[in-house]
């Protein structure tokens, strides 16, 4: 039965989901995927995703441009 295990029981099954989730964001299966998801230049302005090489940003061509996280942040 789903409803048996009370809301203490789907907090902490929810609680359990989020946390595998965030660990599975910032982790990735083989390297070229983490290249992908990683290896980019994120706008100061829009925040949009840019190129390694880029200069300006494709989206607003603000020359403000910074290396992608590569670790999560303490939250």
């Amino acid at each position: 039965m789903r409803g048996a295990a009370g809301p203490q029981g789907r907090e902490a099954g929810r609680e359990a989901f989020l946390s595998n989730i965030r660990l599975a964001i910032h982790m990735a299966r083989f390297p070229e995927a983490e290249r992908r998801r990683l290896h980019k230049m994120i706008c100061m302005q829009c925040y949009a995703r840019n190129a390694m090489r880029a200069t300006r940003c494709r989206k607003c061509g603000s020359r403000e441009l910074r290396p992608k996280a590569k670790e999560a942040r303490k939250e």
